[in-house]
């Protein structure tokens, strides 16, 4: 019953707005609008008592029936709640003003933009029409079936006995705390009485049922509905696990391993399509889409890193090639001089050049174009120094296998040429054998270098301090943030100590300058 009626509602709520959208409506054409609603109205009166359109001020501009000029739309609530709500709307059961029979009155706006519609088109259900819907139920005895509004009214009786039915009070009551099954007593009669709503338009099929007869057959009902929902319910679940299972869980789990795949083993993303959703597929091909282009992006980037080593292991090459040369051209020259001063200055030039060329090879020579093995650096550089210098003494060095980048390797390397140039030609005169140590500590972040030899030592006070070498090593020193002290230990000779930043300092230009302005002074 409940269904069937809510089809009269939709079938009724079509027509009014097939009705509200005609152009002889929407333009209350007073000619040709009541024209219009009449033939349509011709269509449905064993339905329908009338069609008509009312006016915002509650007017009716358009009937299908004759109607007095003036004559005001009788249910005027039913036309502000249209109105304001702008769509279909149940306004409960009246007596109409035309027919005089009890019907359900209907309405929706109409058709203009939402909230602008100032009219609305209003028809009335024939209460014989509804009545008819319950003819073909067969009820048991003493039962009674009826159609009531939110305010209690009812609208379509099949049972002559009307006691049966709850007073209007009592349905409201019911409605307002959401009862939807209650007893009443009629006549000393106990009855079971239900509302069924008919979708969401505020009216109610009521069933009035004698205790006696519903609760056998409303109790066997609520058995078997209940068996069928939890039936129901138990195979929902089992579809739902199983449909969860294998098309969603199984395929997650193999687009899972094979991301696991992907990233563990670097190779192509394979992903095994068979039996999965297709989001997931889509999904799946994405991720491919996008592993090829990280791929192609790794390519490239390898591609340009080894270009990029290859570019700096030549640079480093031929800057290693150039300092040479320039060494070998110092070297040269300063055989042609025989002034002592300045063949010793020339021969000094000469080391510190050879220093910046080993220190290229160096880069040229190994993987790691941006970082410099201290331990090789420096065992080499000593090696070559007291080589080069035509001198017996006895390189040690103590450096930890530390990496360093260039622009620390360069100060240090020159600090320790100077330092071994000096010790080499003050420490140990008249040919004097003796032994220079270089050592080098790390710890907690900084670097600290110690040259110390057993040579004669320092001298006066006042010989120190100020000649080239030392300026040239502190202004080294100021490159790496580091610094620069000399002295005498105790078991006689000379100690060289500079604490220095392991990292490559950030300077700026302002800085820069003066550190290149206090090396080239």
């Amino acid at each position: 019953a409940v269904n069937r009626h809510l089809e009269t509602l939709a079938q009724t709520n079509s027509l009014l707005q097939a009705v509200a959208r005609l152009p002889e409506v929407v333009s209350l054409d007073p000619q040709r609008c009541p024209v219009v609603l009449s033939r349509l109205h011709g269509e449905f009166t064993d339905r329908y008592t009338n069609l008509a359109v009312v006016e915002r001020d509650g007017g009716i501009s358009c009937s299908a029936l004759p109607i007095e000029p003036g004559r005001k739309y009788s249910n005027p609530e039913q036309l502000r709640t249209t109105l304001a709500q702008n769509r279909f709307v149940i306004g409960g059961i009246v007596v109409g003003g035309l027919s005089g029979e009890r019907l359900m009155s209907a309405a929706t706006p109409v058709g203009a933009r939402a909230g602008q519609s100032d009219a609305v088109v209003v028809t009335g259900i024939r209460a014989s029409y509804l009545n008819g819907i319950f003819d073909s139920y067969q009820l048991p005895p003493g039962s009674q079936i009826a159609l009531v509004d939110k305010r209690g009214e009812p609208l379509t009786n099949q049972s002559t006995e009307a006691w049966r039915l709850p007073s209007p009070a009592t349905i409201v009551a019911a409605l307002a705390k959401g009862t939807r099954e209650f007893a009443h007593d009629a006549g000393g009669q106990p009855y079971l009485v239900v509302l069924n709503p008919i979708g969401d338009y505020d009216v109610y099929v009521l069933a009035a049922l004698p205790s006696d007869v519903a609760t056998g057959p409303v109790t066997w009902r609520l058995i078997v509905d209940m068996g069928q929902i939890l039936a129901f319910a138990l195979l929902a679940a089992i579809g739902a696990l199983l449909g969860a299972r294998y098309l969603v869980l199984a395929p997650i789990a193999r687009f899972r391993g094979a991301v696991r795949a992907y990233r563990r083993d670097g190779r192509s993303f394979t992903f095994q399509r068979a039996k999965a959703p297709q989001e997931i597929v889509e999904l799946a091909d994405e991720f491919a889409t996008m592993a090829r282009d990280v791929e192609a992006r790794q390519e490239n980037l390898q591609a340009l890193l080894r270009q990029r080593d290859l570019l700096v292991r030549e640079t480093n090459h031929r800057v290693k090639n150039n300092l040479q040369i320039v060494a070998s051209l110092l070297s040269l020259q300063s055989r042609r001089i025989t002034e002592p001063g300045a063949k010793a200055q020339f021969d000094l030039a000469r080391q510190r050049v050879a220093t910046l060329a080993l220190l290229h090879r160096h880069l040229y020579e190994q993987r790691d174009t941006e970082t410099v093995n201290l331990r090789t650096f420096f065992g080499q550089l000593m090696v070559q120094l007291v080589a080069a210098l035509g001198h017996r003494a006895r390189p040690e060095v103590d450096v930890p296998d530390f990496r360093v980048p260039p622009s620390i390797a360069i100060p240090l390397g020159l600090i320790v040429t100077e330092a071994v140039t000096n010790t080499i030609k003050y420490a140990f005169p008249d040919g004097r054998q003796g032994r220079i140590r270089l050592t080098v500590t790390i710890a907690d972040g900084r670097g600290h270098l110690v040259i110390e030899d057993d040579g004669i030592g320092l001298g006066e006070p006042s010989s120190g301090g100020h000649g080239m070498g030392d300026v040239l090593m502190r202004g080294f020193a100021d490159q790496v943030s580091g610094t620069l002290s000399v002295d005498a230990p105790a078991g006689g000779g000379t100690r060289i100590s500079l604490d220095f930043q392991l990292e490559e300092p950030a300077e700026t230009p302002e800085e820069q300058t003066d550190s290149d302005a206090s090396v080239e002074a």
